[in-house]
């Protein structure tokens, strides 16, 4: 029994680290600096890499406006997010208890 249980367990978390990972590509929005990654995409087209601004410390690197089209794509990812993240919200509960919210 106890076996079973932890088999199910197991599971469980690998079904949650699985879930947790489709929102890496989501993840500058909670690790980086938001105002920095949009001076960065609005400059040059997207985000600079360490490499990038090592390269072109001295002379400084040529600007370059994102196209319609990736300017496009960040809005159409940031309104998936956002249709994603209120997907979740209506899933899950805040249980309350004790006056916290847990």
């Amino acid at each position: 029994m106890r076996a079973e249980l932890m088999e199910h367990v197991t599971l469980v978390m690998n079904n949650a680290a699985d879930y947790r990972a489709t929102f890496d590509t989501y993840s500058y929005l909670w690790t980086d600096d938001r105002h920095e990654f949009m001076r960065q995409f609005l400059l040059y087209n997207h985000v600079l890499t360490a490499e990038e601004i090592e390269a072109h410390a001295e002379e400084g690197l040529q600007e370059s406006p994102p196209s319609l089209k990736q300017f496009r794509d960040q809005v159409f990812c940031a309104a998936n997010f956002l249709s994603t993240a209120l997907i979740l919200r209506s899933h899950f509960r805040l249980c309350v208890c004790n006056g916290l919210k847990l």
